[in-house]
């Protein structure tokens, strides 16, 4: 799907066509399926990896330049 110049046997020609095949016979929330297990898992992982780069840069901070936003610590 992501070809400029598809196969002319591809069963779709298009990411638009595509979606509106999949709604138009599955369903409006068929493309949403699953969506609630990424959102499970990206919504932890990406909490705790800004919890570690700010404590880090915070740390790194006090390291380059005292009581100062560094450059190097972000």
């Amino acid at each position: 799907m992501q070809s400029l110049q598809p196969d002319p046997k591809a069963q779709y020609r298009g990411v638009y066509e595509a979606l509106r095949r999949m709604v138009l016979t599955e369903g409006l929330w068929r493309p949403l399926r699953g969506i609630n297990v990424t959102v499970l898992g990206a919504g932890p992982a990406h909490a705790l990896y800004f919890a570690c780069y700010e404590k880090m840069k915070k740390s790194l901070s006090d390291v380059f330049q005292q009581g100062g936003n560094s450059h190097l610590a972000n």
